[in-house]
């Protein structure tokens, strides 16, 4: 009995022994902590619109509905013919609004009388060749547009651009990130993380686009430039 109690006893110390490394083992890690710095870069790209958007439109008025819309729609009509003149395409002409509204007046009692109806036919134009601009509101409004509403400069493929301004924004942050390494006397390592902080498209006009006819001028039109901007973040590993 005795050689069996020490014997348990033996065994049970060995396996407590064995539990009690592993546990250590466990616990023990080594230190992996890794300096980095995360910076934030900015990349612009100036590009000229190709491509002007305008909502042309044509309002007319008559004391019958149906009159009104009649006269809308020969009017409608020979604008849009000046604009398929223009070299405007099906493709590019986009019906955008089309409505008829009573016009009311209002009598001492408060009772309303319908005076006229005016009906409002809008188109919106997308013009590929920004130099026509001047001369193609020039025609529609002698064609008998009485509302316009434009142009909108823009540029056709902006992706194209985009990429050159990312490209900027990545050399911008590793810019930065290398001057500030260098300042506290530490080298750059690999780039860890990189995450797209946003793009953007803005308009601002830098010169007027100049149109000259032997006719009547056309109306002086503005390009301008686009500006596309694209920002990053980089989490960069730190060396000694």
């Amino acid at each position: 009995m005795r050689k069996d109690s020490f014997a348990s006893a033996v065994a049970i110390l060995l396996i407590l022994s064995c539990g009690a490394a592993a546990e250590m083992r466990d616990t023990v890690t080594p230190d992996t902590k890794t300096q980095t710095i995360q910076v934030t870069g900015t990349g612009t790209v100036h590009a000229e619109p190709d491509t002007a958007t305008i909502r042309i439109g044509v309002t007319t008025e008559d004391s019958s509905a149906q009159a009104a819309v009649s006269r809308n729609n020969a009017a409608t009509a020979k604008v849009v013919a000046g604009l398929e003149a223009a070299s405007i395409g099906k493709t590019d002409l986009k019906t955008s609004n089309f409505s008829v509204y009573p016009q009311y007046r209002t009598e001492a009692d408060t009772k309303r009388q319908v005076l006229t109806y005016r009906v409002s036919n809008t188109v919106i134009v997308t013009i590929r060749d920004i130099a026509k601009v001047g001369d193609i509101l020039t025609e529609v409004v002698a064609a008998g547009s009485n509302q316009i509403n434009g142009p909108t400069f823009s540029v056709s493929n902006p992706d194209k651009f985009l990429n050159e301004a990312r490209k900027k924004a990545v050399e911008n942050a590793l810019a930065k990130a290398g001057a500030y390494a260098s300042a506290a006397g530490l080298k750059l390592g690999p780039v860890l993380e990189m995450t797209e902080a946003g793009a953007s498209v803005s308009s601002f006009a830098t010169r007027a686009s100049g149109y000259t006819r032997s006719a009547a001028a056309p109306v002086p039109i503005e390009a301008g430039q686009e500006s596309l901007e694209a920002h990053i973040v980089l989490v960069i590993e730190l060396k000694q």
